[in-house]
């Protein structure tokens, strides 16, 4: 037997750990496998012949990172495993410039739906098509993390808070962007989408 101990980044959430924490469990030769959500990393007992590749693809099968060895190539084994520190710099660069940018948008995206407000800004900054372009970045790009995380945790039939995230707002961006391209449709059926 042996015990291994690896950081995992992507965890947003105490649910995100125990469902880490099932599927290693899950794995042949695991004898025990915990998660510590607030330390990001896991350990595991487990038998000699299972693989860091067998431990790191059900981690990964759920949309979350083990930073475990890799092979480097044929020849050379990359040892180096990257500490806290600087995986949570590269998350934090990230997310820094995720949060610049769609800050931005996001600004643009408020002062345009409400003219009434800022009567002194050009029209042209709320047509529905221009802020449904500028939220479209918003939903998919900054928000990413949260559907690479779902689709993996539905699949694995589990759910955490990135999914409650990426269903409500994919609902908010679904519903609004139906009523910019079909509005006049949604009139002609007798539905007004402003009462929605």
């Amino acid at each position: 037997m042996k015990t291994l101990s690896f950081p995992i980044s992507g965890m947003h959430c105490a649910s995100c750990a125990r469902n880490i924490e099932r599927k290693l469990g899950k794995v042949e030769g695991v004898a025990k496998a915990t998660v510590n959500y607030a330390a990001e990393k896991a350990y595991v007992e487990c038998q000699n012949d299972v693989s860091d590749e067998k431990l790191s693809d059900a981690v990964s099968s759920l949309g979350y990172t083990a930073h475990l060895s890799k092979k480097a190539n044929d020849k050379e084994e990359k040892n180096h495993i990257p500490s806290q520190d600087e995986i949570k710099k590269k998350e934090l660069a990230n997310l820094k410039n995720k949060i610049i940018i769609a800050g931005i948008l996001s600004i643009f995206i408020f002062l345009g739906s409400f003219p009434e407000w800022f009567p002194f800004l050009p029209k042209i900054l709320s047509a529905p098509l221009l802020l449904m372009i500028l939220a479209t970045p918003v939903q998919f790009w900054a928000g990413w993390e949260f559907y690479r995380n779902t689709v993996p945790s539905l699949k694995n039939r589990t759910a955490s808070m990135d999914t409650l995230i990426a269903l409500g707002t994919s609902a908010a961006y679904g519903f609004s962007v139906i009523t910019t391209l079909f509005e006049e449709s949604l009139k002609n059926l007798g539905i007004d989408p402003v009462m929605y």
